[in-house]
Order: C-alpha cells, then sequence, then structure tokens
C-alpha cells in the first residue's frame, strides 16, 4: 500500500501557521493547495487542517475557521469553580482593554496577565491543568482578535513603526510564540525565498551572522529580533520591542527590534535607512576564546548539516514491523545527538572553559540550539507512520526535560569548577533515582513476601475447596488470611506510590514534570517526570519515570522493574 506523504517543508510550514493569529493564514493554504495533488491535499486536511479546526470544502477549494472557544463561554463551561472565576475575571478585563489606547499599556497588561495565569497554583492535579492550559491558550486568542481592532496611539520613535507593525507584532510574533512555546520556529534563512533578494542574501544574512537575530516573518512583515542576555527574558516581548534606550552622554540609541517591510526594500532610501537601523541594535558582546567558539560552530553545524536533514528525510517503514523501525530511528537520533552534542558540551564544561563568560556564551549557544531542535523533531515526530509512537513521543519528553534541566541547573553546570566540585554536582544531579531507588528496594522485598503468601493461601484455598471436611473446618480462615495479606499489600503499594511522587516535589531542581512544564495539555491518565541521567546529567537525556494519575492503576512490579532500565 502506497503512503502518501506530505514533503517535510509543507508539513513544517503548516504546522507552524495559527490561524487565530496569523492573517494570511488562507493565503498560505491557497498556495500549498493549488501545488498539491488530491492526494497530499486529503492527507494535509486530515493530518493538519482538522486539528486546528480549520473546515475544508472540496467543492469550493475554501477554508473556514471557527474559534469554538472564548473567556465568556469558559466561565460557564469549566468543571472547576475557581477556574470559571478565574475565567470570569479575564473575560472582564478585556472590556477594559478595549478602552486603552496606550500601546505600552497593551503591553503590561498582557504581559503582567499571561505571568499572572502562569502563577495560578493548581497543586500538582493534571484536570486544573488542563483547564487552566486552555484558559491560557483561549486568553491569547480573545486578546488577538481584539488587538486587530483597537484604536492604538504610538509615541515617536527613531523607526518609524507604525500601528500596524505593532499590532502585528503582538498578535504574530509575541501571541504566537506564547502558543506554540518550544515549538515556535523563526524562519530559517536557507528555507525561505525571501533571502534571494540580493539585500537580504548580501546584508541582512551577513549582519545575522555578526548580530545573532532573529528573523521571523509575519503575514505582512520581517522582524529582526536582538538576542537576550539571559534565557529568562523573553526576546519576543512586547515592552521590550517597543523601548529604544537612548544615551545621552553619546547621543547613541539601542534598538532590540526592527520591522522590515519586503514592499519597500526595492527603495534605495529604504535600505538605507534599515542600514542605519541595524547598526543601532543592540548585540551581545562575549569575551570569548577561539576555541569555544568552534566548539558552538561545531554544534550548528552538526545541527544544520547533520541532524536537521536527517530529521527532514521522509519515513518509509518498507513492510517492516513500524514500531520497531521507529524505535530504532529514534535510537539513531539519539545517538546522534549524544555523539555530537552531549558528550563534546561535558568536555567542553568539564575542560575547555575557563571564564563566567565562556560559560554564558555555551549556555545561551546550546539552549537555542535545543530550542531548534525541539521545534524541528515536532515536525518530524508528525508524519503518519509516527503518530502515536510511544518511542517517539517518549524521546520528546526527554528532548523537552534535558533543556528545561539545563535551565534549572544552569548554576551546577555552566560555572567554573575543581574536580571536586564537579564530583559533588553530579552526585546532587543523580539524587532523584538514586530515592526512587532506595524507594523501591525498601519495599519490594515486603511487597514480594506478601505476593508469594497470597499465591500460597490461594493454592491452599484451592485444596481447602476440593474437600468438604477441611472447608468446613479452614475455609473461612484461610478466605480471611487472603484478604490480609492483600490489604496489607495494597499498603505498602499506597505507601510506594506516595514515597515516589514525593520525590520530584522534594527535589524539584532535579526533575521536569513534563505536563506541568510545557504549554502542551496531555494525558490526564498519566504523568510523566524526567531526571538528570548520566556524568552530571550532561551526557545522556534524562531518565524518564511514567506513573499513573491513580493509585489504583499503579503497578508496583512493572514500575520497580523501569526505574533500573533507561
Amino acid at each position: 500500500m502506497n503512503i502518501t506523504m506530505i514533503p517535510y517543508q509543507i508539513r513544517a510550514t503548516l504546522l507552524q501557521l495559527e490561524p487565530s493569529t496569523d492573517l494570511n493564514w488562507e493565503r498560505v493554504l491557497y498556495q500549498i493547495f493549488d501545488e498539491a495533488n488530491m492526494e497530499v491535499r486529503e492527507e494535509i486536511d486530515r493530518q493538519i487542517l482538522k486539528p486546528k479546526e480549520i473546515q475544508w470544502n472540496r467543492t469550493e477549494n475554501t477554508f473556514e475557521f471557527k474559534i469554538t472557544n472564548s473567556l465568556e463561554s469558559l466561565k460557564h463551561r469549566l468543571d472547576n469553580e475557581r477556574m470559571r472565576s478565574i475565567a470570569n475575571k479575564l473575560s472582564n478585563s478585556l472590556h477594559w482593554l478595549e478602552q486603552i489606547t496606550d500601546c505600552v499599556q497593551i503591553a503590561d497588561y498582557l504581559e503582567n496577565t499571561l505571568h499572572q495565569i502562569d502563577l495560578i497554583p493548581v497543586d500538582d492535579h493534571l484536570g486544573l491543568q488542563r483547564e487552566k492550559l486552555l484558559i491560557r491558550r483561549v486568553f491569547l486568542q480573545d486578546v488577538a482578535k481584539l488587538v486587530r481592532h483597537l484604536n492604538m496611539r504610538i509615541y515617536p520613535n527613531v523607526r518609524d513603526l507604525t500601528i500596524k507593525q505593532i499590532k502585528c507584532f503582538i498578535v504574530e510574533v509575541f501571541i504566537k510564540q506564547q502558543l506554540l512555546g518550544y515549538w515556535f520556529k523563526p524562519i530559517l534563512t536557507k528555507s525561505s525565498t525571501l533571502f534571494n533578494h540580493p539585500f537580504f542574501k548580501y546584508f541582512i544574512v551577513s549582519e545575522q551572522k555578526i548580530r545573532k537575530f532573529d528573523i521571523v516573518k509575519t503575514s505582512e512583515f520581517i522582524y529582526l529580533i536582538a538576542p537576550i542576555q539571559h534565557f529568562e527574558q523573553n526576546p519576543y516581548s512586547i515592552r521590550r520591542f517597543l523601548f529604544e534606550e537612548h544615551i545621552e552622554y553619546n547621543n547613541q540609541i539601542y534598538l532590540t527590534g526592527l520591522v522590515i517591510d519586503p514592499k519597500q526594500i526595492g527603495e534605495n532610501a529604504y535600505r538605507l535607512q534599515t542600514d542605519q537601523l541595524v547598526q543601532k541594535m543592540v548585540t551581545i558582546q562575549h569575551q570569548v576564546h577561539r576555541d569555544v567558539i568552534e566548539i558552538v560552530q561545531e554544534f550548528e553545524s552538526f545541527t544544520e548539516t547533520k541532524l536537521l536533514p536527517f530529521l527532514m528525510q521522509p519515513f518509509g517503514m518498507g513492510g517492516k514491523n513500524s514500531d520497531f523501525v521507529a524505535q530504532n530511528h529514534v535510537k539513531t537520533i539519539e545517538q546522534m545527538l549524544i555523539a555530537n552534542l552531549l558528550m563534546p558540551l561535558r568536555n567542553a564544561v568539564k575542560n575547555d572553559l575557563s571564564h563566567l563568560e565562556e560559560f554564558e556564551y555555551l549556555f545561551m549557544s546550546v539552549h537555542r540550539i535545543f530550542s531548534e531542535i525541539l521545534s524541528h523533531y515536532r515536525d518530524f515526530k508528525e508524519q503518519p507512520a509516527l503518530f502515536f509512537n510511544a518511542h517517539v513521543q517518549i524521546f520528546e519528553y526527554r528532548l523537552l526535560a534535558y533543556l528545561k534541566l539545563l535551565e534549572k541547573r544552569k548554576d551546577e553546570i555552566f560555572v567554573p569548577m575543581s574536580k571536586q566540585e564537579w564530583q559533588v554536582m553530579h552526585e546532587r544531579s543523580q539524587q532523584p533515582l538514586k530515592k526512587l531507588q532506595e524507594i523501591m528496594s525498601d519495599q519490594v522485598k515486603d511487597y514480594n513476601e506478601l505476593k508469594l503468601y497470597i499465591q500460597q493461601l490461594k493454592h491452599e484455598q484451592n485444596q481447602v475447596n476440593g474437600s468438604l471436611l477441611k472447608k468446613i473446618v479452614k475455609g473461612g480462615k484461610v478466605e480471611k488470611d487472603i484478604q490480609q495479606a492483600k490489604h496489607a499489600a495494597m499498603i505498602i503499594k499506597k505507601q510506594t506510590y506516595l514515597d515516589v511522587l514525593s520525590v520530584p516535589k522534594g527535589l524539584s531542581k532535579y526533575s521536569v514534570f513534563i505536563e506541568f512544564e510545557s504549554i502542551t495539555s496531555l494525558s490526564e491518565l498519566e504523568r510523566h517526570y524526567a531526571f538528570p541521567s548520566g556524568d552530571n546529567g550532561i551526557i545522556r537525556f534524562p531518565f524518564l519515570m511514567k506513573i499513573p494519575e491513580n493509585l489504583a492503576d499503579f503497578d508496583f512490579e512493572a514500575f520497580h522493574a523501569s526505574i533500573y532500565l533507561d
């Protein structure tokens, strides 16, 4: 049977499409559908459009998108009373936003409100987390729709920003990035026809190599976003984009973002003005040894020339067992990353760097590279041959967790250390897994003895049931012993379950709760926790622990076996 494949670049483009933010989403679809045959169109509709709630009319070849949720409806539909109250307050706040004209106030409102939503406590409750993520997404969609129609005013600025450009940035850069999170992907220079224009090819690209700015393409404009100094900052912050830093003593202005209008790049005066503004963009200056720069360049080269092309290859089964082929493919990806990124990264931080600025430069570079890998891995795993494949999904969790743990443990990895200090940090990183193994070691002997005892009692019960006299004399006692043993086993199982869940809570710096630390709503039936693995948590991808949400589904023996497998 022939499987219709959606070409990688088309899939990548469509996965970045957000009809709630992108003004040109229909135009993008028309361009793709005009060149695609009916089989590819059908696959696009099934795999991508339907999950995005885009309706395709085959007869008319038209598209329709309707947002089915709003804060106004959520305040009545959510299960939890507190969440309904939060949705109601947010809905009321939008009425206030409608009256605001100051773009800085709008930025403050939006960024502060999002921060407050992210701080809503849900006490590790997966159902509440799902509702919290839904509130967050619907809030962003409501704001995106509202911003387009706000009567906004702007302060004088050296970039001559227009209201249209600011609205586009708020909706198609900031809000879209908040919706997609790590999966938000700025355009790649080599994959865009835009860079065939000499101005981009010979000026913007060369400046990007020096200044390391992101290039983000929206429906109407191109945004150049300066790099951040600390990973906790959001490079796509609205306030950051609006701000222009004036240094009076040398009459300088520094910019963190620029807008390029593709319709005007044919004009000499416009190109000259853009050139002058690019020179005012903030750059992060690092006093870094050439060896460290070369390490980063090797990471970038591996990612761009080997890993990403490998991910872009169509994934075919060739008549083999699909699960086996997918598992081996993921193992190959993992081995490539370990050999070319993880091992060299450990060697660099352990042996090659000398001062904090070099560590900071390496961390920021690795963070950027892994964020890019994550966004491309998402495109890879959306191939039909990999749908619902556990190996493929689990490795994405481990990729995400590796990046999260680098963030959490930055002060224990990306700093100068002696051999003794390194060993201390390594031992700290192994605490969660050791604690889990200790918990299971303490309980497994008693649990196994009880299971064996129950089996013996059941065997004795079968013998009793075969004899009327034994049944009269011993039947009730055997049944009572079985129930008592089962109760004792359940107590061990329950205590183990609670002790296991306490590990990531008590060692939050060394753990990632996947369902809570990504903006993707996952299953409510199970939890995934990740812990550092390998030398100081660097040379291996994190150990992933899966545990059911309900105690009744907790398999003691299977869990015990799993914590010794990586």
